[in-house]
């Protein structure tokens, strides 16, 4: 496989070899910077995890019987272990190797593959934020005299009352048709200090057709969100708990994928003001596009919103479970 893009710039000198990374278990990662941004080599990454790597002329994948990760070249598309998600570098090859970003290995792939690594404190208290409310509406639903607010507060009063039952402190933003600044939302969570802040939403975009279900983390620092080339060069209270934020995005937006019926759009990085604010992981959910007749009608049922409620309910359960195996 030929990039004629990696060719250019090794022409005009804007890529070199790094220093390379010792893993602990003295395997070597070899990198390489291009244009500001590092990139590992992923044939030794695939060494380090213990996996095999395939490659195409359209994907790369590496894996073992546990997990999997899929790059796609010339694109940010990819999947973890079965779940979308878009990788914060686009994947390229120099002769036999294959590069992606560092960022895919540190805040991506490792939070997932070793989860038993991540430092947390135990998930006791829970603060759920129904997005929009009182005046503000949010997105209007195609079924005639529905708004988002109403769906974002019926599911997440179902969450509040699952949670409580599996023995969890939890807190509602609002439990009433309120409305509150995303900076008030925020201020909450310095009265309750919440283990985990998860922020519930609906989606809209102008074309019907467009469905499913997007779990959103905070975009690292200097790297791009996942709508975005511009890197994000501005750090917040979040990105305290990047491998956090996305191991618990990850898993909620894996156990919405399986249960509720609607499309996995995967898991993505966004600057939303909630989760880059929030001094706790901290994900927010796009539960559907209530532009679609399909995700409207499933999320102002009785039935939906029980399905995202309890799927939503068991990524906390497995996040939890991860992070404190001896609990």
């Amino acid at each position: 496989m030929k990039c004629f893009f990696l060719a250019a710039l090794l022409a005009v000198g804007m890529i070199s070899a790094g220093i390379p990374l010792s893993a602990a278990s003295g395997k070597q990662i070899r990198a390489v910077w291009v244009t500001g941004r590092r990139y590992f080599c992923l044939n030794d990454v695939a060494a380090f995890y213990g996996m095999k790597l395939m490659a195409s002329k359209q994907y790369c994948t590496i894996c073992n019987k546990w997990n999997n990760a899929v790059f796609t070249f010339q694109k940010r598309d990819g999947y973890l272990s079965g779940t979308k998600v878009t990788w914060t570098g686009v994947p390229f090859v120099n002769g036999k190797l294959i590069y992606v970003a560092d960022s895919d290995f540190y805040k991506i792939m490792d939070p997932v593959f070793r989860v038993h690594r991540l430092r947390t404190r135990p998930v006791r208290t829970i603060l759920l934020d129904p997005g929009h409310g009182g005046n503000d509406k949010g997105a209007p639903s195609v079924m005639k005299g529905r708004h988002e607010k109403d769906a974002n507060l019926q599911m997440a009063l179902k969450l509040y009352r699952l949670l409580r039952s599996k023995g969890y402190k939890v807190f509602l933003t609002r439990a009433s048709d309120k409305t509150l600044t995303l900076a008030q939302r925020v201020a909450m969570t310095e009265q309750v200090k919440p283990d985990l802040f998860i922020s519930i939403h609906c989606n809209s975009a102008p074309n019907p057709n467009v469905s499913g279900i997007e779990t959103f983390a905070a975009t690292p620092v200097s790297v791009p969100s996942s709508s975005e080339k511009k890197l994000n060069l501005a750090p917040s209270a979040g990105n305290l708990y990047d491998s956090q934020n996305f191991f618990l995005a990850y898993v909620i937006e894996s156990s919405l994928k399986g249960t509720t019926g609607l499309n996995d759009r995967g898991v993505k990085h966004a600057r939303f003001y909630v989760i880059r604010n929030a001094p706790c992981p901290a994900v927010l959910i796009e539960t559907g596009f209530l532009s679609n007749w399909k995700d409207s009608r499933i999320l102002f049922s009785e039935s939906g919103q029980n399905a995202v409620a309890n799927a939503v309910m068991r990524g906390v359960l497995r996040y939890a479970a991860a992070l404190n195996p001896s609990k």
